[in-house]
C-alpha cells in the first residue's frame, strides 16, 4: 500500500461529452473545472461516479452566463469518503453559487485533507474585474481553509491569470 495520492487537476470543458473519460481516470483525486454541467447532469454523473465506487462532488454552473457554463467539481476514489466542507462560512457558500469554487474534504490518517478548485473568469489580466473576482474567490478559500484549523489544504484549479495577478497568492 502506497502513501503516495494521486492528484490531477482537469479543464474539462465539457462534463458531459467527457464523462466517460473522467469516469476512467486513474488518479484517486481529480479536480476539475470547466464541467458545463446542469444540476441534473451533475446529479447524473453523481450517480454513476457512486456506481463505479466513487465519490462526485460538483457545484452549480455560473448562473450569470445564461447556460450551463463553468462549474467546478471533484471526484474521489473509493475509499477517500469525499464530503463537503463543514460549517463553511456565508463568503464561502455565496462564492460556490458562482459555479467557480468547491472545496472537498477528506480524511486521511487520522487529518482532514481540504482540497479546493478554482475555475477563474476569462479574460482576468492585472487589473481587470475579472482578475479581482478570481482572487476574491481565492481569498474566501484561504478564509475558510482557515477556519477548517489544522491538516493538509491544497488549492488547484484554472485561475485564467497569471500568479503575479492574484495577490491572495504571493
Amino acid at each position: 500500500e502506497s502513501d503516495t495520492l494521486l492528484v490531477e487537476t482537469i479543464n474539462v470543458t465539457s462534463g458531459t461529452k467527457q464523462e466517460g473519460t473522467i469516469l476512467e481516470r486513474k488518479a484517486q483525486l481529480q479536480c476539475m473545472q470547466e464541467m458545463g454541467m446542469t444540476v441534473q447532469q451533475t446529479a447524473a454523473l453523481k450517480k454513476k461516479a457512486k456506481a463505479r465506487g466513487k465519490d462526485y462532488i460538483g457545484g452549480p454552473p455560473d448562473l450569470e452566463l445564461g447556460k450551463a457554463a463553468a462549474g467546478v467539481g471533484i471526484m474521489a476514489a473509493k475509499g477517500l469518503n469525499a464530503y463537503p466542507v463543514p460549517n463553511p462560512t456565508k463568503d464561502y457558500s455565496d462564492a460556490v453559487k458562482t459555479g467557480r469554487v468547491i472545496i472537498v474534504c477528506m480524511d486521511l490518517d487520522g487529518e482532514r485533507l481540504a482540497c479546493a478548485t478554482i475555475y477563474g473568469w476569462t479574460g482576468a489580466k492585472n487589473g481587470s474585474v475579472e482578475v479581482a473576482r478570481t482572487d476574491d474567490l481565492i481569498a474566501i478559500v484561504l478564509e475558510q481553509f482557515e477556519g477548517l484549523g489544522r491538516g493538509p489544504k491544497m488549492l488547484n484549479g484554472d485561475f485564467n491569470a497569471s500568479l503575479d495577478a492574484l495577490p491572495s497568492l504571493q
